[in-house]
């Protein structure tokens, strides 16, 4: 399922409750910049700062991946970012932005290989798991 923002200002939107946001993030020459809410426990922050976001693709919840310019700039790089909840921020880096997007028209059960320090009857081991990542 696709969507697509009725009129493009989402941020004048969100600015108009600003009580619930905190824009402390945003460059300081930002109509959008607002500092009141700085490190306040509880209220959303935008994870680009205030770059624009280009696509969205939220899969499960804490399993999403988004692409957006680096800068409002016109002319600017586009970026990846991704998340997975219990899975290793280098583990990660091996999907892409357009993995996530091939998951939504065609679901299958991927695997990863997810590398972490545990102990059991406490002895420290190195584990590898191998951890299905994106399916529905």
């Amino acid at each position: 399922m696709y969507y697509n923002s009725i009129n493009g200002d989402l941020e004048k939107i969100f600015f108009e409750n600003k009580d619930l946001f905190d824009y402390s993030d945003y460059p300081k020459d930002s109509p959008y910049y607002d500092d009141t809410n700085k490190k306040v426990v509880g209220k959303f922050k935008c994870e680009t700062k205030g770059a624009p976001i280009l696509e969205f693709v939220g899969l499960r919840p804490k399993m999403y991946s988004l692409e957006y310019k680096e800068s409002c700039d016109p002319a600017s790089a586009i970026k990846e970012k991704h998340r997975i909840k219990g899975i290793t921020r280098a583990a990660s880096r091996a999907l892409t932005h357009a993995e996530y997007k091939a998951q939504l028209d065609f679901p299958t059960e991927n695997y990863l290989k997810n590398k972490r320090l545990g102990s059991k009857l406490h002895q420290i081991y190195a584990m590898e798991v191998l951890k299905i990542t994106i399916y529905f």
